[in-house]
């Protein structure tokens, strides 16, 4: 599968701190992709500042969990990647409780491409790459 999946801070210039960061998403709710992401899907990093997918990669790792609490998250991640900013505003405004999914990713090619102006990214901030605006936008279809 292939997702465009967005965050509101610039990620890592460099493959190589690309590919030693671990991302999550906490959520109170099970929602989509929770039970969908595999190790292999291509994810392409929407940065909602600047409007532009910056880089092309591929999940490395998948690991999804729920939680019982912040502190319990917290002993549970640094556990299996790393330890990690905990006063971050995600981490701090995110769930009490919930499901947490987290990845690791092989970055794949740095990339400069503007959203569409028509295109309405979904709040949650992940979206499946499988309408023609969407493949056109992230060029999909490159063979690795």
């Amino acid at each position: 599968m292939e997702y465009v999946v967005s965050r509101p801070y610039e990620l890592p210039r460099r493959r190589q701190e690309l590919a030693t960061e671990f991302f999550f998403n906490l959520w109170g709710s099970r929602y989509w992709p929770y039970q969908l992401l595999e190790v292999g899907d291509i994810l392409y990093w929407y940065h909602t500042t600047a409007k532009r997918i910056v880089w092309r990669s591929r999940t490395a790792e998948v690991q999804r969990f729920t939680y019982d609490d912040k502190e319990s998250l917290a002993q549970t991640l640094t556990s299996r990647f790393a330890p990690f900013e905990q006063e971050q505003p995600y981490f701090a405004d995110g769930a009490n409780s919930g499901y947490c999914l987290a990845y690791k990713v092989e970055p794949l090619e740095p990339l400069d491409r503007a959203k569409p102006d028509a295109l309405r990214f979904p709040q949650l901030g992940w979206l499946k790459v499988e309408s023609r605006q969407v493949r056109d936008w992230v060029g999909a279809g490159h063979q690795d």
